[in-house]
């Protein structure tokens, strides 16, 4: 019951993130003289959290009883694996919202979006995104390969596991604080010339 609790908050909290970049982008959309929320964007959330869904509550049957048995040194890899591809996946969806409002924050103070700037956002956001994955990755396999070759223990795994985390976490907090930042010069801004 608790695993499933912690699942469910899981996808609570990646569907939250989801949404903010969805409604951060439609503001921005909207500032840039677009009509808003895009339907293909909503889509692609949707679908993606609905992937998500698939993976976290799929995840023990599609990686531990058909792939992982076959090569991974431990099994409690692909736990803490998931977990961090979640929060690495929140990290991501942070920064993608920070650049979207470093953008807005741009708009509000009246410069000119010209469709290369744009094109150049879209791209960053998502080289940002991708980036945190290829870490991620690198991080899992670097891990299978030390559990592998030095035999390392379920206490140590779970130690480096959590250091990770803690370390998305420390990321996050930079990043949220940033979004905070540019949160509250928009308000002054909006303040100024209301």
């Amino acid at each position: 019951m608790i695993i499933l609790l912690e699942k469910g908050v899981w996808l609570f909290w990646s569907a939250a993130e989801v949404a903010l970049v969805l409604l951060v982008r439609a503001w921005l959309s909207r500032l840039e003289g677009g009509r808003g929320a895009s339907r293909t964007a909503t889509v692609l959330g949707v679908a993606f959290l609905l992937l998500l869904a698939a993976l976290v509550f799929g995840w023990e049957d599609l990686f531990w009883t058909r792939l992982a048995r076959r090569w991974a040194p431990a099994p409690m890899i692909f736990d803490w694996a998931l977990w961090n591809f979640g929060v690495t996946l929140w990290v991501a969806l942070e920064l993608v919202i920070l650049v979207y409002i470093v953008r807005l924050f741009g708009l509000l103070r009246g410069e000119v979006a010209t469709p290369g700037r744009l094109k150049s956002l879209r791209w960053g956001a998502v080289a940002l995104a991708a980036g945190s994955y290829a870490l991620w990755l690198a991080y899992v396999l670097g891990l299978v390969a030390v559990v592998r070759d030095h035999g390392l223990g379920e206490d140590q795994i779970e130690n480096i596991s959590r250091f990770y985390i803690k370390i998305c976490g420390a990321l996050w907090i930079l990043i949220e604080s940033a979004c905070a930042v540019y949160a509250v010069r928009a308000y002054r801004l909006l303040a100024r010339a209301s």
